[in-house]
């Protein structure tokens, strides 16, 4: 009987521990990866090229953390929140570009719309793990 014990014992121990790794798991980011490129198919071009992921304010996610990424010069990206790659908390998020010709000059290469969260048209749920994330965007157009 006193090995049936420890046999109990020990199985619930394992059953508390996989509980816990799972719960665990759910407050980690998860990979985010896709590609931002202009409407037509080209990649995005400048020498300041990076993606945020802005928690939405009707987000219900239970951590509420930037994600971000420097764009490619392909037009792909990585996401992070702590480390490269980590990705991005579950939850609601609106999704900002900023893309500048130089650091100097400061001048945006993408319409002003993308670059505010209260205007940007770009939004996203993240709910797992995903590689294939899509932003297709209008090019600034001419001051000719």
């Amino acid at each position: 009987m006193h090995s049936v014990l420890i046999r109990c014992g020990s199985i619930e121990t394992v059953m508390f521990v996989a509980l816990l790794t799972c719960v665990g798991c759910s407050n980690a980011p998860v990979p985010a990866s896709g590609i931002v490129q202009y409407e037509n198919g080209e990649p995005i071009s400048g020498a300041i090229r990076v993606i945020r992921f802005e928690p939405a304010k009707e987000s219900t996610a239970e951590i509420r953390k930037v994600a971000s990424s420097e764009i490619n010069q392909d037009g792909s990206f990585d996401l992070m929140t702590y480390k490269p790659g980590d990705g991005a908390f579950r939850g609601d998020y609106i999704v900002t570009l900023t893309v500048l010709e130089s650091p100097i000059t400061g001048k945006s290469l993408i319409p002003a719309k993308y670059t505010h969260r209260e205007s940007t048209p770009l939004k996203v749920t993240v709910d797992g793990a995903k590689s294939d994330y899509r932003f297709e965007i209008a090019p600034l157009k001419s001051s000719r």
